[in-house]
């Protein structure tokens, strides 16, 4: 079954905040509408996003899984040219993307590849990040929650 499916499937089309995890296997560059050359070089990408608009997570998702689609958002140039693995969601009511670029830009071993990639409409440095190894994202997510005081239910589908 391909990620649109899956996601589709499975995703609930409710509001919430998640995860992209996807790998690349060797060095591109690519031109990221008006944002620059990003140098994508092989590991793993982690982009941040919100879905808090008609149809939520299932909408937002499926449109990211799809490969051929008009450009409307940084990841959209990215998303053709590498492999998802993973998708990690909360449906937790506030958007939290903004704790959970904090908390993974201080992870070791991480990366902005292209300062403003997916940040456009806020202070963070970026919502993309380049590990050159697989993260651990139940490390981090347990950073998340603690941040916010409660525990933050996050769910995974994987390949």
């Amino acid at each position: 079954m391909d990620w649109e499916s899956r996601i589709a499937d499975r995703i609930p089309a409710k509001p919430g905040t998640y995860i992209l995890v996807l790998y690349l296997a060797s060095n591109r560059e690519l031109q990221v509408g008006k944002l620059g050359v990003l140098q994508v070089k092989p590991g793993y990408v982690l982009y941040l996003g919100s879905a808090f608009g008609p149809g939520g997570l299932k909408a937002r998702l499926t449109r990211h899984a799809r490969i051929n689609k008009k450009r409307h958002w940084h990841i959209d140039y990215l998303i053709p040219s590498q492999k998802m693995r993973e998708v990690w969601f909360t449906e937790y009511p506030r958007k939290v993307e903004h704790l959970l670029a904090r908390a993974i830009s201080s992870q070791p071993d991480i990366e902005i590849p292209l300062s403003g990639f997916g940040a456009s409409d806020c202070a963070c440095d970026a919502h993309l990040f380049f590990r050159r190894k697989e993260p651990d994202l139940s490390r981090i997510l347990d950073v998340i929650g603690r941040l916010e005081g409660e525990v933050l239910q996050w769910t995974s589908l994987s390949r």
